[in-house]
């Protein structure tokens, strides 16, 4: 890559992490609510516990999905199987009502899903109905299968785009145009 170039894409992800020229309200906020809050949020003792022992890089990535959940309330989410067993009471600590089931299926009768699973998991195709309005995606590991995220890009048809090097958040909105923040999100 050009040295100039990935010189302005570090300063582009250094003002949006900060929110500055990121102009839609609902991306505004899932930037300084979700990806960089730096704030306790409730059940820091739990969380803390339920983490205790694991990776700093993966408690940072874990504290990201529990405010994400915690902020975009889904109704059910699907863990791929390379999903972490440590992560499901995180998850559940993020919002009690919220259904955790295993596996990419089951879209075409609930809505407000949210998928977590890695790159390595998209393969040629998404399943039916995953990037379905009001749904969310999020693609870990994105350094292991670069091609993923264009792959699942091709499939959007609006809403948010929230990516870096190594994670994709994906919130789905057929009613908006595709929005693309090159955020650092661990």
């Amino acid at each position: 890559m050009n040295p100039l170039k990935s010189i302005a894409r570090g300063y582009k992800r250094w003002r949006h992490r900060r929110g500055f020229g990121v102009h839609s309200p609902f991306a505004y906020r899932m930037v300084r609510d979700v990806l960089t809050s730096r704030g306790h949020y409730y059940a820091v003792v739990r969380f803390r516990r339920d983490t205790a022992g694991l990776p700093r890089k993966t408690i940072k990535e874990y504290a990201v999905l529990f405010r994400l959940v915690a902020r975009l309330a889904p109704r059910r989410i699907n863990l791929a199987g390379s999903v972490e067993m440590q992560l499901y009471p995180v998850l559940r600590l993020a919002d009690s009502r919220v259904l955790i089931a295993e596996g990419t299926g089951g879209y075409s009768h609930c809505d407000r899903v949210l998928t977590i699973l890695s790159a390595s998991d998209i393969r040629h195709t998404l399943p039916d109905g995953i990037l379905r309005s009001g749904n969310m995606l999020v693609i870990r590991n994105l350094k292991e299968q670069p091609t993923a995220l264009e792959t699942v890009l091709g499939a959007v048809t609006g809403g948010w785009v929230f990516a870096d090097s190594r994670t994709a958040i994906i919130v789905s909105d057929s009613d908006e145009p595709l929005n693309m923040v090159d955020v650092t999100i661990l």
